[in-house]
């Protein structure tokens, strides 16, 4: 039983690839998800446990690459994820970050993000994803880049049922990286006022491409409640995004897939 305790402490002390703070992300996934971390979520798909490459098996290993791009981006700040350990409460479904250092708060923030993220996509789990690892991934077919667009891709799988890296990566003149001319229908919209949205948090000293924020949603609302001005202001971003995209989805036309950008015609229209 000994021998058997310390094998169970190793895995859960490597969830997401080290030690310190996994011991309390390893209870928030527990407590968020009824689900155990070291049982359900060890190993899952291509990303969630170590260190993942390739194409995100679905939206619960989306939210696992997500944590991985967190933890690298505090470590270019000094804070190491997988050291620093923090306190939380969990309360009605809510977890709520102690105050403590900047890297207390932000380690916290991440794993707070990944757990309720994880909660969210609790309908599409699956269990054959469990212990999975697939050296045959695509690993052309993501940006190197951590961002959190993987957020925004999240959000709109939410709200319109589609996966956003196959059906709005590329989509119309706006849809994707950058974009100019005229919009072309109200999907092609909702992309211009993206990148107009984001143009501002950028002229706000915000970094809309590379903030991690959490958010929640429940009954088709989207509730945002990033720490700092910049992360709240850039969630806002994508929820109005995603929530076009919802509005837009009956006019959506296959068509305007990786639509080249050789056809966009017309003025650029302002923000």
């Amino acid at each position: 039983m000994r021998h058997l305790f310390a094998v169970t402490l190793l895995i859960a002390c490597s969830l997401s690839g080290a030690q310190g703070s996994l011991l309390e992300f390893r209870k928030m996934i527990n407590q968020a998800t009824r689900k155990s971390a070291i049982l359900s979520y060890y190993g899952y798909g291509c990303y969630c446990g170590s260190d993942g490459k390739g194409e995100p098996k679905d939206a619960t290993d989306w939210c696992c690459r997500a944590h991985h791009c967190c933890y690298k981006r505090l470590k270019a700040s000094g804070c190491y994820g997988n050291r620093q350990r923090y306190s939380y409460t969990y309360k009605d479904g809510d977890i709520l970050c102690a105050l403590g250092s900047w890297c207390e708060e932000q380690v916290c923030d991440c794993d707070k993000s990944t757990a309720l993220c994880l909660e969210r996509n609790l309908k599409t789990f699956n269990s054959r994803y469990v212990r999975y690892r697939d050296s045959n991934s695509l690993v052309a077919v993501l940006p190197s880049a951590c961002s959190n667009l993987i957020q925004l891709a999240d959000m709109t799988r939410q709200m319109t049922g589609k996966i956003a890296l196959l059906n709005y990566n590329g989509y119309g003149c706006y849809c994707g990286l950058g974009g100019s001319k005229q919009p072309l229908d109200e999907t092609d919209w909702c992309c211009h006022a993206h990148d107009c949205c984001y143009g501002k948090m950028s002229a706000r000293g915000c970094d809309p491409k590379l903030e991690f924020y959490s958010y929640s949603i429940q009954s088709a609302n989207i509730a945002c409640s990033g720490k700092t001005p910049c992360k709240k202001l850039i969630c806002e971003c994508d929820k109005a995004a995603a929530l076009c995209f919802q509005r837009a989805a009956r006019t959506f036309r296959r068509k305007y897939l990786y639509y080249p950008n050789t056809l966009c015609k017309g003025p650029s229209p302002p923000c």
